[in-house]
């Protein structure tokens, strides 16, 4: 990984101004853990192509990871005016919403992803998350049971479900 980060790099001091250069540079740092840089990389990436739904996203993905949910919602929602159908940033702009407190509305996004890609575990599982937040129990156990339905293996479904039956027996 070492030599492909050297070699992006490379690419963008030779070519400069290249956006796709700039997400493939962040999404090395971000396998690497080094998000802060991702962030300024995914940053010149939609400065320089602002209509791409490939750098938004991962300039809000990036955004959410660093906690700074509400600069990430903007550049969520960016990306679903050009692709709405993007089950993806729907779930992910969610979780933004929610954990800014959001989560009636972060719900609806939820569900607008799952309408989309009902088969989605995970999609299943984030609705269980939100609703979990938003203190309604009986609504987070059908969304958990749901995902491990769809994907039994899940053990953050298993865990999360528990912890909400035993909320729910006091």
């Amino acid at each position: 990984m070492e030599r492909l980060e050297t070699l992006m790099k490379n690419a963008l001091a030779v070519e400069g101004g290249n956006w796709l250069a700039e997400v493939n540079v962040g999404e090395i740092l971000v396998r690497k853990g080094r998000n802060e840089e991702a962030t300024a990389h995914f940053r010149n990436a939609v400065r320089l192509n602002a209509r791409s739904p490939q750098a938004r996203y991962n300039l809000a993905t990036s955004l959410s990871s660093g906690g700074r949910y509400a600069e990430a919602l903007e550049h969520f929602q960016a990306a679903l005016e050009m692709q709405p159908a993007a089950t993806l940033t729907l779930n992910n702009l969610a979780l933004a919403l929610s954990a800014l407190g959001r989560h009636e509305e972060a719900a609806a996004r939820m569900e607008s992803a799952l309408r989309l890609s009902p088969r989605d575990a995970k999609g299943h599982y984030n609705l269980g998350l939100v609703l979990d937040a938003a203190g309604r129990l009986g609504d987070a156990e059908r969304a958990y049971r749901r995902a491990l339905e769809l994907d039994e293996a899940m053990v953050a479904g298993h865990n999360n479900l528990g912890v909400v039956l035993a909320r729910q027996a006091g």
